[in-house]
């Protein structure tokens, strides 16, 4: 027969207790100083470290006012092409295809521009977003540049 107080006891046994706390950047421990576990003060996130520097930003304003410029010539390149497909009763299979690839570059161009103005106020976000598209959207060439780029950078 168990006494009630032995089972409690027990339980009490098998609790781990942590090694360290880290409170507010400061290093207090249980079991005394165990300098293994010590964080140097330049490795610690500080707010200017850990939020995304303003150059990342500014680049992607300068690269939106590029990509809206690029994007309205493709624009506009796609309405002449359209036009003059159409005024060919699109029967002129280059002409068609001219304004399939320029509708297509709009497109793109907008999703770049999309992406710029969102990566200025989150650059993780704007690039993810941009990757996407471009993995998923991309011809076999493109997919292959992808792929080939990630297996260089992890």
């Amino acid at each position: 027969m168990e006494v009630p107080g032995t089972e409690n006891e027990s339980a009490k046994e098998k609790v781990k207790r942590p090694e360290f706390i880290i409170i507010d950047n400061t290093q207090e421990y249980i079991h005394g100083s165990h300098e293994e576990f010590r964080i140097p003060e330049e490795e610690l996130l500080t707010p200017e470290t850990s939020r995304n520097p303003i150059a990342i930003r500014i680049l992607c304003l300068v690269g939106l006012f590029f990509g809206a410029l690029f994007g309205i010539g493709i624009f506009v390149g796609a309405v002449v092409s359209v036009l003059y497909a159409a005024l060919l009763l699109f029967r002129n299979h280059t002409a068609n295809d001219r304004a399939v690839r320029f509708c297509t570059l709009s497109r793109h161009a907008l999703v770049i521009v999309v992406g710029l103005i969102i990566a200025i106020f989150s650059p993780t976000l704007g690039f993810a977003l941009l990757l996407l598209y471009f993995s998923m959207k991309g011809t076999s060439r493109d997919r292959e540049v992808l792929k080939r780029t990630l297996k260089k950078v992890l």
